[in-house]
């Protein structure tokens, strides 16, 4: 297994009277790494009660309350990732960048996590990933 390059540091405040997040993520490095790279955010919801076809059932029937787990709900930003670091970020270094989001009031904010991941753009290889709860858990 390769050793880490990025160590991800995540911090999350939810003010559920306006229900708005507020994301931070410091990035710091663990070796020199040189290029660019993307922050990928996505919503995830677990616990989701809902339909879902079963094939192993006569065709057309469904489970009306089958659980859905880790259900992709949204991308804080780009489905592709967020800026994070350009060029070069030297052992040592740290980088930060801070989001807002709103939480779309369908979903069980005590069930959603926020999954962070750090993406080399010349490679497409995630060199780190980390979660977080939305709430505040």
């Amino acid at each position: 297994m390769d050793k880490p390059k990025i160590q991800l540091k995540l911090h999350n405040q939810y003010d559920e009277t306006n229900n708005l997040t507020q994301l931070s993520i410091t990035g710091s490095a663990l070796e020199d790494l040189a290029g660019d790279f993307t922050l990928i955010i996505y919503v995830l919801e677990d616990k989701v009660i809902s339909d879902q076809k079963y094939y192993g059932f006569p065709a057309g029937d469904h489970i009306t309350d089958f659980e859905h787990r880790h259900m992709f709900r949204d991308a804080i930003g780009s489905l592709d990732g967020n800026a994070f670091i350009s060029n070069e970020l030297n052992k040592g270094e740290k980088v930060e960048k801070c989001f807002s989001y709103s939480i779309d009031s369908n979903w069980n904010i005590h069930n959603c996590v926020y999954l962070v991941a750090v993406k080399d753009n010349s490679t497409g290889e995630i060199i780190q990933s980390d979660e977080i709860h939305a709430s505040n858990q």
